[in-house]
């Protein structure tokens, strides 16, 4: 399975990318609001599942939105704020480099 990257690329699909997102993210709260470790594998799951699914490329954004959606349905609402405001700053970036 295929990606399309932001610069347009097309690139193999890389669940390791999302497991890695996932556990700067779930570091990023105090100890009691974490994911433990197969809740996280559950969640990397869930979102591998859903691409799977996909009848279309998918985008690093579709991507990203569908582990945003897995964390919230999953309760963890601390991770997934912070994971959105990432995503967020990382957008702010890339925009005033590209202006």
């Amino acid at each position: 399975m295929e990606i399309k990257k932001r610069n347009g690329i097309r690139q193999d699909f890389d669940s390791d990318k999302i497991k890695r997102a996932l556990r700067l993210a779930n570091e990023s709260v105090a100890d009691e609001f974490r994911l433990s470790s197969d809740e996280l594998d559950a969640i990397v799951n869930n979102v591998v599942w859903h691409c799977k699914r996909a009848k279309s490329l998918l985008s690093v954004e579709d991507i990203q939105d569908f582990v945003e959606d897995a964390l919230m349905r999953a309760n963890h609402f601390k991770i997934a704020r912070n994971y959105i405001t990432y995503r967020y700053d990382q957008q702010l970036k890339r925009s005033k480099y590209s202006v």
